[in-house]
């Protein structure tokens, strides 16, 4: 299993588009991000599109996140957050 780490930057943009959401898309993104935690901590090189670098990009509607992957501590780094 890999850790997966979120930024602040990325958990501040989540808070926010928790905050703005009405409760069925409060509870679809907590779905949605607990999968993609779970998909990222299993294979996370995997997962989602290569970017510029080692950046990462992954989506489960209606969410979108960027990462980075460190495979010599096996350690995922969730930088950005959205909703779309």
């Amino acid at each position: 299993m890999w850790a997966v780490i979120w930024r602040d930057t990325a958990l501040n943009e989540l808070a926010d588009d928790m905050v703005r959401a009405d409760l069925p898309t409060q509870d679809l993104i907590a779905r949605q991000v607990e999968a993609l935690n779970r998909r990222l901590a299993t294979d996370p090189l995997n997962e989602g599109e290569s970017r510029t670098g080692r950046v990462r990009v992954a989506f489960a509607d209606p969410v979108g996140i960027l990462f980075t992957v460190s495979e010599i501590d096996q350690v995922v780094w969730v930088t950005h957050f959205w909703t779309y």
